[in-house]
């Protein structure tokens, strides 16, 4: 299909990809099984900053300002919870799990678990949007916050930060392509970046060629000459034919769990609960004061994480212990939040030492309810909270 010239992005046409790292900030290209579905609009962002000149002219107006050395950008993506369906086999957001905790153990069909580590490993991100694609690497996940309910499926929301990142648009050509030509001119070559995949559509064949399913890595943007440099081009292509992201056909992964089939404990006790809100933030400090011959970030440190929350019940009779029992600094209880019931299908989130704070009373008509919030507190180190699929 051949898109109207400065078309508009169509908000249903978005394709995700987060694809582990060997080495940090190296950006990696996508392949099917790296293959996310986001929940809303995932965001990634990187703006540069300004110094503004401080020059003494005989003028009020400000009349120069310099590009500040580029800083980490930040990303946010909502996803719902899918695991595979298969004890043993991961569920789609690992990639995202593995960066927040640091650790991924699996036992041969019977669960994987997700489990604290000192260092974080690092991702790339691709995500098109329609028309345009932006991709990003050095990518970690700083917080990740849950917050299951009686309706939908278990979302998680992960946000962090990023190192590099480019943009890949679609253009007309202004130049004829001959087979096997290393460089292309599209109408306007800075919606290119190096890094990026493309491929070509023959707008009257309606054919495309996407380099045998891999797409075509830009190696070079000259934006003076408006020439792009990539690999080889296997067909030829006329004026208007067309150069657009490339991203593989993703994987689809398991079936989000659905919210009703979640169950609570409280001290290793099931309880009723009418909200259980985890909040893990386990930062990652990119080092933006170091000069760099790059220009970009390019490296990160793991920083103190902190996993908090609240938990909010309907006051029963028996709930009268929290105000004694929470008083205590040194009560510190388990925490578990298990949702699904199926095998293979079931996560289940455990923070074996939590501290809960005296509850607040809550108007809710025409019950009393109960908010406690808690703090999830590791022992030997590393160990504060694990997730599960089983």
């Amino acid at each position: 299909m051949v898109a109207n010239a400065n078309s508009i992005a169509v908000r249903r046409n978005i394709d995700v990809f987060v694809i582990p790292e060997t080495t940090k900030g190296a950006l990696v290209v996508p392949a099917a099984g790296n293959y996310i579905i986001p929940v809303g609009m995932p965001e990634l962002n990187q703006t540069p900053s300004y110094t503004e000149s401080d020059e003494i002219q005989n003028s009020r107006d400000t009349l120069d300002r310099f590009q500040d050395r580029m800083s980490a950008g930040t990303w946010s993506m909502s996803v719902y919870c899918r695991p595979s369906g298969t004890a043993g086999t991961a569920p789609m957001e690992k990639t995202l799990l593995l960066s927040h905790y640091g650790a991924e153990t699996v036992s041969a069909s019977t669960s994987v678990t997700y489990s604290q580590a000192i260092e974080k490993p690092s991702f790339s991100i691709w995500v098109r949007i329609d028309h345009t694609m932006r991709f990003c690497a050095g990518a970690t996940v700083s917080d990740l916050k849950i917050s299951p309910s009686t309706k939908g499926a278990l979302q998680f929301d992960f946000s962090g930060g990023f190192m590099t990142s480019g943009v890949v648009g679609t253009q007309d050509l202004s130049a004829a392509i001959v087979a096997l030509d290393t460089t292309f001119t599209p109408d306007d070559a800075s919606c290119y970046s190096v890094g990026g995949l493309v491929e070509f559509y023959d707008v009257s064949a309606d054919t495309v060629d996407d380099n045998s399913g891999a797409g075509y890595a830009i190696t070079g943007v000259n934006t003076t000459t408006n020439v792009v440099t990539t690999s080889a081009i296997a067909s030829a292509f006329d004026v208007d034919d067309m150069v657009r992201p490339f991203l593989p056909t993703g994987t689809k992964v398991g079936t989000p769990i659905e919210n009703r089939k979640a169950t609570t404990q409280i001290n290793s006790i099931s309880t009723n609960v009418r909200k259980f809100d985890i909040s893990v933030n386990d930062p990652c400090a990119y080092q933006d004061d170091e000069m760099t011959t790059s220009g970009a970030v390019e490296d990160y440190v793991p920083d103190r994480r902190k996993i908090d929350g609240t938990i909010s019940l309907v006051m029963r009779k028996n709930d009268a212990k929290y105000f004694v029992d929470n008083l205590d600094d040194g009560a510190l209880v388990p925490l578990t939040l298990v949702v699904g019931d199926a095998a293979g299908s079931i996560v289940t989130i455990t923070m074996p030492q939590s501290a809960l704070d005296v509850p607040s009373t809550v108007d809710s008509a025409p019950t009393v309810g109960l908010d406690m919030p808690f703090t999830s507190l590791g022992n030997a180190g590393e160990d504060s909270m694990t997730i599960t699929f089983t």
